[in-house]
């Protein structure tokens, strides 16, 4: 008699799921333990960004990031350290566009892409580990 039993493909599914959640949450973070509450508004030409993610990275450590709400604000908690910043605001589909639709040709992203990165953003900040605003000014 064989006591191994074949895990039902759902349950397979499901571990695999919780792998992948698993693994992203550790590369990327899910804000931080011990830190202090950062945040802010988002902007770009004196303007809120209304869509999107802001990203923060320490040397040695996993990015921690979060979205920006539709008034163009953010909160993450972050330990204290020197971060670079980036924001990726990609170009919102147009009203009534679902998954399925074919790909519209969409506009200009609200952000240039080049403060989608951490190497070319130019942003930075100096966490104290307590609460702080820091507003992410784009000119």
């Amino acid at each position: 008699m064989n006591s191994f039993k074949q895990l039902p493909l759902r349950s397979s599914y499901v571990c695999l799921s919780m792998f992948a959640v698993g693994s992203l949450l550790s590369t990327f973070g899910c804000g931080a333990s011990g830190g202090g509450v950062v945040s802010g508004v988002v902007t770009y030409n004196n303007a809120p960004v209304t869509v999107g993610m802001v990203a923060f990275s320490k040397a040695g450590s996993p990015a921690i990031g979060g979205p920006i709400a539709a008034d163009g604000t953010y909160s993450l908690s972050l330990p204290a350290g020197e971060y670079r910043i980036r924001v990726d605001a990609p170009s919102p589909m147009p009203a009534g566009w679902k998954e399925g639709d074919p790909l519209p040709i969409l506009p200009p992203r609200p952000v240039p892409e080049s403060y989608a990165r951490f190497e070319t953003s130019g942003l930075t900040l100096q966490a104290t580990g307590d609460a702080q605003t820091h507003d992410i000014k784009m000119p």
